[in-house]
This record gives C-alpha cells, structure tokens and sequence, in this order.
C-alpha cells in the first residue's frame, strides 16, 4: 500500500519535473515471475525512481552500502525496498554482508518478486556503458543453483537515456530488452563459474547496447544537433538515436577527416544560431503556436499564477539544498533535487490542507491538494506556451536579418549533405 502511494506521487512529481518519459517495448517485461531488471546507471538513485515508476510491479532496488550507515537511514531505505550492495571501495570488511544482500535477494525472487540492479556498480553523469560488475551474475546463478536450476528466472535488460541528464524538463527514453533467462550459460557454469560470469556480462552489455544512446562526451553537441537535423525528430524514436550515435562514433574511428569536418560545420551553424537564442530543430521543425492553445492558457491564466506563487518555491528550495549536501558527490545533485522538492511540495500540500481544512471546514479536506496541483500544471502549460512565444519572437528576429538566414540556411544545408554523404543516417 505505502509503495503504491509513494508510486503514485513520484509519478506525478516526475511530469512535472520532465517534458515525457517514454518507456519503449515495456509490453515486453514479464509481469509475474522471478524477475532481475539490469539497467543503466547514468543519474544516481533518480533511475531507480524512473524505472519503478514505469513498470507495473513493485521493485525491490539494490543501493551501495554506503548510504545505510546509519541507523535511521538504514531502516527508512530498507522500508522503501532498498537492499544495501557493498564493494570494495567501501571497505573490505563489509563484503560479508553481501551474503546477506545475496540472501534477501532469493527470498524475494522465491516469492516471483523483482529486483532492480544497476551492473556498472556505480553512477556516472554521461552517455556510455560501462564495465560491468560480476554482482548481478552472482545472484541470478546462486538463485537457479539453490534451486537445482529447475526454477525459471527471467533477465530484462533497460537503457535509460536523458536527453540532458544535467538538466529537468527534457526528455528521458527508457529503452526495455526482450527478457531472457540464464539457460545458455548453465553447462558452463557447472564447470568453471568465473567463465560463465564473464560470458554471461558480456551478453547483459550487449543487451545494454541495444537500449543506451553512447556518445563521447566530446560529441554531445554534435550529436544532438544530428538528431534534431533528422526527419524523425519529432517521432522521438529511440532506435534512430541510437543509430546515430553508433554510426557517428564510427565515422570518428575510420574516417576521422570527415568527422573533424561535419563537426566544424555543425558547430558553426550551431553556434550562429545560438546567437539568437535558437536551435537547429527550431529550423527544421518550426515552433507552432494555436489559438486553442492561447485561449486555454487565458482561461487558466489564475490557476497558473496561482501555481507559480505556491508551488514553485520546493523546486528553487531542492536546488539549493542539493548543491549544499552534494559538494563531494555531484553525481547526485539531481536526484538529490528531485527528491528534495518532490517531498518539500508533498509537506507543503499537507500543512496548506491541515490549515485550510480547520479554517474553513472538511471540504478543503480534498480540494487543497487537487487544486495546487492543478494550478502546477497550469503553470507548466503557461511555461511552454511563454517559450514558444520566446521562441516565435527569435525567428522573427532572425527572419529581419536576411543575410544571416540566407548564411545559416546554407550552413545547415551544408551539413545535412555532409551528413548524408558519411551515410550517418539512413537519407531523408
């Protein structure tokens, strides 16, 4: 009941804080069952929270063991489903007690749970794989083997890519794998364990690949300009970006005088147009505005101020209590933000309706919460609709500038066939 609660409400802090999350093949995860999810680590515990929040089962979540050293802390984290993973960087005389993660592990998985496990061991800000850990292994084989591997336990694996994990209110893609079990690496493991461990994680980074956008962190720039240059953008399809990336890292291994040239030319046409304030999709798929969308927003318009002055002090108030407790670990700065706000506006809501319940009765009992949250996303429809507005008003400067359009239109034009002719994309 309380996970179901806390679901509810990270789901909903969650589309206020991001544009859309997309969960793509999420259809294919088994909905009973043993159940291990290994997914990419790019943002902290805020990747625990998207995954849980799209799949349709309660998760059990492995966290590094450093976070349960205290008391308090320890029984809260385990009362949300957080089972604590010690490695060796946090002291070889806590590795013992992964005997005892490794044994909640199989009581759960006895009981059809699920279990959400992060392979790389740790969180890294950025667009890439990395080596995997032997933990996951260890759990799925010691399960089937406590077991005489006559139990089936199902492997799902799931990328998660943010359009800007530095940054809220883009996009995020949940990319989910075909599930999968430990059938093909049973023999091997009989006989040598390590062996069938090393093949086993190669599998699960090939399944990583398949769902996670790589770039070089170099190349970030250059990669979102290619993808908002692509016909498909605005379908939002994972698969393309991830072709993208794959094609363009190649280019820069086998043809690195052609990489060197598309990126001086996407970055020039980049930079001309952030003197306006635009980007390359801003060009290629025009800014729309509609008169429903103004007249809605009129409407609205007392909702949404109201949203403004109530509801957006616990976001400024997450941001700056994230940047003072993660100095050292700035990994976390975002997840820290998030949960920051999401519980300062929860606490809010509950001391505003306490208030208003026993000044003006037992009617403000369920209205209070209903309409700050509505006047919230109020307010973030008025916020969209006053960028496009920003936006409209930079093309039209632009427009007045006629010389400058006709350069950078050429520019672009100039890339997309340099883009065409290294055969990065399919052509439009």
């Amino acid at each position: 009941m309380l996970y179901t609660f806390i679901k509810f409400i990270i789901k909903k802090s969650l589309a206020i804080h991001y544009r859309k999350i997309k969960g793509i093949n999420l259809s294919a995860m088994p909905k009973s069952g043993p159940l291990i999810i290994a997914a990419s680590h790019p943002n902290s515990f805020l990747d625990a929270v998207i995954v849980a929040s799209l799949v349709n089962r309660p998760l059990y979540f492995l966290a590094r063991g450093d976070v349960f050293t205290k008391p308090w802390a320890s029984y809260l984290l385990q009362f949300l489903n957080l089972i604590p993973i010690y490695r060796l960087s946090e002291g070889t005389e806590n590795l013992h007690k992964n005997q005892d993660t490794f044994g909640k592990c199989y009581e759960i998985l006895e009981n059809k749970g699920a279990i959400l496990v992060f392979p790389e061991g740790t969180s890294m800000v950025d667009k890439e794989i990395h080596p995997l850990k032997k933990g996951i292994a260890r759990i799925a084989f010691g399960f089937l083997e406590k077991h005489d591997f006559r139990e089936k336990l199902s492997i799902v694996t799931v990328g998660i890519n943010y359009d800007n994990p530095k940054k809220f209110g883009n996009n995020i893609f949940v990319g989910f794998g075909t599930p999968f079990t430990l059938n093909p690496w049973i023999t091997q493991y009989k006989e040598n364990h390590n062996k069938a461990f090393s093949e086993f994680n190669q599998y699960l980074y090939y399944g990583l690949q398949k769902q996670v956008i790589e770039v070089d962190k170099e190349d970030f720039e250059l990669f979102e300009a290619l993808c908002q240059m692509d016909s498909s953008y605005k379908n939002q399809s994972l698969d393309r970006m991830i072709l993208i990336a794959k094609n363009l890292k190649q280019l820069k291994i086998d043809a690195p005088n052609n990489y060197r040239k598309l990126k001086s030319n996407t970055l020039k046409t980049k930079g001309k147009l952030s003197n306006y304030g635009l980007e390359i999709k801003h060009l290629k798929h025009p800014v729309k505005i509609s008169a429903f969308e103004i007249f809605i927003n009129l409407i609205l318009l007392p909702l949404s101020l109201f949203g403004f002055l109530f509801n957006t002090w616990p976001h400024f108030f997450g941001k700056k209590m994230a940047n003072r407790l993660t100095e050292e670990y700035l990994q976390f700065t975002y997840s820290v933000n998030f949960a920051v706000a999401t519980l300062s506006w929860l606490l809010f809501v509950i001391v505003l309706t306490v208030v208003f319940t026993i000044s003006l009765g037992q009617w403000m009992l369920l209205i209070t919460p209903v309409v700050l949250y509505w006047s919230l996303l109020a307010f973030k429809r008025l916020y969209k609709l006053l960028r496009k507005l920003y936006l409209v008003n930079r093309l039209n400067r632009l427009k007045f500038n006629e010389k400058e359009q006709y350069e950078i239109i050429e520019e672009l034009k100039k890339t997309i066939r340099l883009r065409n002719d290294f055969e990065l994309i399919p052509k439009d």
